[in-house]
């Protein structure tokens, strides 16, 4: 339901470029929050565990190039439009509507941060999608 994670490293290889995290084996990727009950105002809440990754020797590849059983959040949208028409005369008919964005006022997470770099922030998410949005539209048709 989610994208695809990538975890990566400070290192690089010259002509190639930043290298990906090795996995170790036997460790939990995740860690045991879920994404409904993760809090991102919480500095001790992370949905990686840094302890399942390592920093590959010079000049060697790692091997989570992307992590097949691991995602990033789902995200469920809803969007709602209620509409009325009023015929004023036979010409001319006005349309009310109201259309919800997000109408259930669910937010998507972004991805966390997998840069091992980064041993502080590693798995955590910093930001999500903003509220519900609503609008209220009139339209004259003639």
């Amino acid at each position: 339901s989610g994208t695809p994670i990538t975890v990566s490293t400070r290192a690089s290889i010259p002509t190639f470029g930043s290298i990906w995290a090795i996995r170790v084996p036997g460790v939990p990727i995740r860690t045991n929050l879920s994404c409904g009950s993760y809090d991102m105002g919480n500095p001790n809440d992370k949905f990686l565990n840094f302890s399942a990754f390592t920093t590959p020797g010079p000049f060697s590849f790692g091997n989570t190039s992307v992590l097949s059983s691991v995602r990033t959040c789902g995200y469920l949208n809803e969007d709602l439009s209620l509409t009325k028409n009023f015929q004023i005369t036979e010409r001319f008919r006005l349309r009310f509507g109201w259309d919800l964005f997000n109408a259930f006022n669910r937010h998507l997470w972004s991805a966390p941060d997998t840069d091992m770099g980064d041993a502080t922030n590693f798995g955590r998410i910093f930001s999500a999608t903003g509220p519900r949005t609503m609008q209220l539209h009139l339209k004259l048709d003639f």
